[in-house]
């Protein structure tokens, strides 16, 4: 392929361009990708979340962030607004890199700095692009002007665009200093890794789900964690993202921010999104959603023999050495777990199902309430206090609950009835709140 330099505008916007009325053209294309507001799934062997997420932190000073996926420093404080922004496009994607939050949309990518809201550059004007960024300094996208398609590699600190051409090409995703792609050619799909000056990395051939689709539909794959899940591919094969080998993916947090490779029912190890090994996990052990221990001493077992469907659920504490402490009810996942306390809610549940905290040791029940009263969303947690989400007719809500007693210590909210409820969390506290057309950050 060959590789040239374009020039696109990607000065820093003006004032008077700032005032300039939010989302963009309104007849140009829409991107609709955001996260549905629901409980959060412990999905059990096989990955579909898409984003990484990084650890709460609702205090008007944000300290430094923690190394533990979802644990911060301290939620005693409700957090406050700190700025809001137009995106570039109504609906536009959003990715967080860095200090960066990412606005990848169908027509533009757009750059704001997480601290003020400034808009650092915006490349405008891309023609029916997909934009994807998983780690690195690029973000990138796959452009498509008739029958020519280019690949976009956008330097995260300047806003650079380098073009290439790309012929076949389905998918892209910037991951480290280059990149993976797919690419379709008849019947067959070939998943590759580049390095940052193209040479391969490694590369992979499968035989497509569906040749009938066009390119860039039958080319579709999600890099989740440190691997990457064909969904496009019969039987949907993991691949180490190291070196292309086959893995078998047998836990994933609820955003993808670790993965455990290996059979359920052996010990595996747990890997965050740089690929790093974190902890390891005894046979059929699973973490909630949000926990500040990956390594606990009472962990959650589970016998479950079709964990794709998360059917018959079946979960057992038991200590390190394998003994069995206490069954939770049937049907029941874990929520969350901090403090040696787990927050357990039924499979089939409804914003008046109730929500039933109970001793992580012991199994003793200490609290229950229905989750429309304290949250079907939890984001975070300080090792006392749990974060959550709530969505009612007034809007979207933060809440801080006691992981003991389940009662509330503060609640503010964060957006009306036009935002979609919060989207990510910054490792630097940065709660991130979506609308249709803006993005509005709290600390």
């Amino acid at each position: 392929m060959a590789r040239d330099e374009i020039e696109l505008d990607i000065s820093p916007v003006t004032d008077a361009a700032r005032d300039e009325p939010a989302g963009g053209d309104p007849d140009g294309p829409v991107h609709v990708e955001r996260r549905p507001w629901h409980t959060a799934l412990p999905w059990v062997a096989v990955a579909t979340a898409l984003g990484a997420v990084g650890m709460v932190l609702a205090a008007n000073v944000p300290p430094p962030a923690s190394d533990t996926p979802g644990v911060v420093p301290d939620m005693s404080a409700p957090p406050s607004l700190r700025w809001e922004a137009d995106l570039c496009e109504p609906d536009a994607q959003l990715n967080l890199a860095g200090d960066l939050l990412l606005v990848l949309g169908q027509s533009c990518v757009q750059a704001l700095d997480l601290e003020t809201g400034d808009e650092l550059w915006r490349v405008p004007d891309l023609t029916l692009a997909r934009c994807d960024y998983a780690s690195g300094p690029f973000v990138a996208c796959l452009t498509a002007d008739g029958d020519a398609s280019s690949i976009l590699s956008i330097e995260l600190s300047t806003g650079l665009v380098t073009e290439e051409r790309a012929e076949g090409v389905g998918a892209v995703t910037a991951f480290g200093h280059g990149r993976i792609e797919s690419v379709v050619d008849d019947d067959e799909l070939v998943i590759r890794r580049l390095a940052a000056d193209g040479t391969q990395v490694w590369s992979r051939a499968f035989e497509s789900a569906a040749p009938e689709l066009e390119v860039r539909e039958a080319g579709g794959f999600a890099v989740v964690g440190s691997v990457v899940v064909l969904w496009s591919v019969p039987d949907g094969p993991t691949l180490d993202v190291e070196d292309g080998s086959d893995v078998e993916l047998s836990w994933t947090g609820a955003v993808g921010d670790l993965v455990a490779v290996g059979p359920l029912d052996s010990e595996r190890t747990l890997r965050d999104v740089d690929g790093r090994t974190v902890a390891t996990l005894l046979p059929g052990q699973i973490l909630p959603t949000v926990t500040d221990d990956l390594e606990p001493d009472v962990v959650l077992t589970t016998d479950q023999t079709d964990a794709e469907m998360e059917r018959s659920l079946r979960l057992v504490a038991r200590d390190r050495a394998g003994t069995a402490l206490w069954e939770p009810p049937e049907e029941t996942y874990p929520l969350a777990a901090t403090d040696d306390v787990v927050v357990l809610l039924p499979m089939m549940s409804s914003d008046q199902t109730p929500m039933v905290a109970h001793d992580l040791r012991t199994g003793t029940e200490l609290w229950s309430a229905p989750a429309a009263e304290v949250g079907t969303w939890f984001v975070g947690t300080d090792g006392t206090r749990l974060l959550a989400g709530i969505s009612d007719e007034d809007g979207q809500w933060l809440t801080a609950l006691d992981v003991t007693s389940g009662e509330e210590a503060w609640r503010v909210q964060v957006g009306d009835t036009t935002f979609y409820g919060v989207h990510t969390i910054a490792s630097d506290g940065s709660v991130v709140v979506e609308s249709a057309r803006s993005v509005a950050v709290w600390r």
